[in-house]
């Protein structure tokens, strides 16, 4: 009887660790995958960080008007200025 016993025992418990074991690979590998995910998520480029100005020269007989754009990131702390658009009024 004793005999009988321990084999049913060491069955279950051959079975609860395989299911155990199954259960551990298939969790380690959507870890895995979750991590990769977030990985190719994550490597996007940057958007520019770019600051912007308007310039409105008002003169008697028209008015112009000029678009500015520069890197946020300053170099020896002067900006590298660039003209944009550009909008000429007759008035």
């Amino acid at each position: 009887m004793k005999d009988v016993v321990l084999r049913i025992f060491a069955k279950q418990k051959k079975t609860w660790s395989r299911k155990v074991v199954f259960f551990l690979g298939v969790l380690f590998t959507m870890g895995i995958i979750a991590l990769i995910v977030v990985a190719v998520v994550q490597n996007r480029p940057l958007p520019k960080n770019i600051k912007y100005g308007i310039v409105l020269d008002a003169g008697s007989s028209h008015t112009n008007l000029y678009i500015y754009q520069w890197p946020a990131e300053k170099e020896n702390d002067t900006g590298v200025v660039e003209q944009v658009a550009e909008c000429k009024v007759e008035g």
